[in-house]
């Protein structure tokens, strides 16, 4: 890792856990959740001793990661960092961030499906 990535993964990490220290009390679980593009990739429960295991994995494969408390559980956001950023939205519902389908039909490349 070059001296540039750890220092970004250092304060990456000691931001997540100043954040996670000021989280409202009980924090029930941690949901991670991924996405590329316009493509939601997937989404996982984490254990709360592997987040910062993860978010540096994630920050050291180049991808983009924020978090946020909801209903005590702490979210992951974790997408490309040159594609768009997923709303929260999106990223609480699981989604596509955008209807694939209907971006096809509007191009017309579905034809007459």
């Amino acid at each position: 890792m070059t001296a540039e990535l750890q220092a970004r993964v250092a304060s990456k990490l000691a931001s997540l856990r100043q954040f996670v220290a000021a989280c409202p009390p009980p924090l029930r679980g941690v949901r991670l959740v991924q996405c590329c593009g316009i493509e939601f990739l997937g989404a996982r429960d984490v254990a709360r001793d592997d987040v910062e295991r993860q978010v540096t994995g994630s920050v050291s494969e180049g991808f983009s990661v924020d978090w946020v408390c909801r209903n005590q559980t702490l979210y992951l956001r974790v997408f490309a960092s040159d594609g768009p950023m997923p709303s929260w939205e999106r990223v609480f519902a699981e989604e596509d961030l955008a209807d694939a389908k209907s971006a096809l039909r509007q191009a017309d490349f579905e034809g007459d499906a």
